[in-house]
């Protein structure tokens, strides 16, 4: 629509096609509100190689892909900051793809990084032999390695988690809602 009446703006056409046609009314999608005590139930409920995808969601938020994207050497766990550069996205077939970009510029960025969190991200890198050797490695891998699949990762991290901790329906994004949510409360 805006196209068309770019041309007819611009003398390109005479009339726009679009004149009159009415789309239907788009119905939301339900969203799930999520409280700090969901959170943790989801967590808990999340595989111990997984568990902190939850928190960084939810305390930083940031999106699937960005967590997906993360390298070892995006943490800074005694300076506590957390760099966000890449993202893990996936092509048409589902499988990943690894890009060096974020979703937009303003998306590249450096956070701070919770006392709370900053454990839990030294825990979970020595539990999975990260160290600052590794620092090109994925934070969070496939069982084989490499980057995640985002398809295989719902189906057999997430979805469980969510069903176990009583919040069916629940995805990945509303962690990042639930973070906005309780910036503004505060």
């Amino acid at each position: 629509r805006a196209i068309f009446a770019y041309a007819v703006e611009n003398d390109w056409i005479g009339r726009t096609p679009c004149r009159g046609v009415k789309l239907p009314a788009v119905t939301s999608t339900r969203r799930h509100t999520l409280t700090p005590t969901d959170v943790a139930a989801i967590a808990a409920a999340t595989s111990a190689r997984y568990r902190a995808m939850v928190w960084i969601g939810a305390v930083l938020g940031l999106r699937w892909s960005e967590v997906a994207g993360l390298r070892v050497g995006n943490v800074d766990v005694l300076r506590r900051l957390l760099t966000v550069a890449e993202t893990v996205t996936r092509d048409s077939k589902g499988r990943p793809i690894h890009s060096k970009t974020t979703k937009s510029q303003a998306s590249r960025r450096v956070l701070a990084i919770p006392e709370a969190l900053a454990d839990l991200f030294s825990k979970h890198m020595a539990r999975n032999g990260l160290n600052a050797a590794n620092q090109d490695r994925f934070l969070f891998e496939a069982p084989n390695g490499g980057p995640l699949r985002y398809s295989n990762w719902r189906a057999r991290v997430w979805l469980p988690a969510i069903t176990t901790a009583g919040h069916a329906g629940a995805g990945f994004h509303d962690l990042r809602r639930t973070n906005a949510t309780v910036l503004v409360a505060e």
